[in-house]
């Protein structure tokens, strides 16, 4: 039953990444949604801005697979994983697949099912779509995304990969899109990429899709790629 399926995924979200600015904006969003929050940092993280908005914080280190155990000893199959996580360049772990990667795990040994990763445009078959000129700063970190999006496709979780092209901080729009087509590039705010990323929780046509993301005022690639409507 496809209506019983879209109304499944109900429960609290586990976020992690929520101390960056797109994981920032998915926590104030879900939490102005009546949403219940749970957002996972490293004790080093500045928490104030999550505490203020009353988000859930829980202190856990995505390199320590005892403590990601913790996180998830009070989830259910109605529960949500979303991870903007996303290391820093001088990282010599970066979490972009190593702490990916131990989600993903730590979620399927807590019988969780849905979860939303967001990676970005050259990740995956998307790396048609990264400019030559980027290929150099951003070839091998889009190559670590690509290596989580993989774990996640083989894990069995009900997934959604999301790429955005370049975030910025600009107002949400109503023009924000997903597409199947690798070969396209647009920016997108991450107010905007929020929005696209809660109402796809419980949208099924989503499930077991790899999604560019972007804005269609905003498309930098000569494709004219066809949109999913996001309801």
């Amino acid at each position: 039953n496809s209506s019983a399926r879209i109304m499944k995924y109900q429960g609290k979200l586990y976020l992690f990444g929520a101390t960056g600015g797109a994981g920032f904006e998915i926590a104030r969003l879900a939490i102005a949604q009546g949403k219940s929050v749970i957002a996972i940092a490293r004790s080093t993280s500045d928490v104030k801005p999550l505490n203020n908005l009353n988000v859930d914080v829980l202190t856990a280190d995505v390199m320590n697979d005892s403590e990601l155990e913790k996180v998830f000893a009070g989830a259910n199959t109605e529960d949500v994983v979303i991870s903007a996580l996303g290391g820093k360049f001088d990282e010599e772990l970066p979490a972009d697949y190593e702490g990916n990667k131990n989600i993903i795990d730590a979620a399927k040994k807590a019988n969780l099912e849905r979860f939303v990763l967001v990676t970005s445009v050259g990740a995956g078959e998307s790396r048609v779509a990264l400019p030559e000129q980027l290929v150099p700063i951003l070839g091998s970190r889009a190559e670590l995304k690509t290596k989580a999006e993989d774990h996640l496709r083989e894990s069995g979780l009900t997934f959604t990969i999301v790429r955005p092209g370049h975030l910025n901080d600009d107002e949400k729009t109503t023009s924000g899109f997903l597409t199947k087509d690798p070969n396209t590039l647009a920016s997108i705010s991450r107010k905007s990429l929020a929005d696209i990323i809660l109402k796809i929780v419980n949208l099924n046509k989503t499930f077991g899709l790899a999604l560019s993301a972007g804005d269609t005022s905003a498309i930098m690639s000569d494709n004219n790629p066809e949109l999913l409507t996001l309801r």
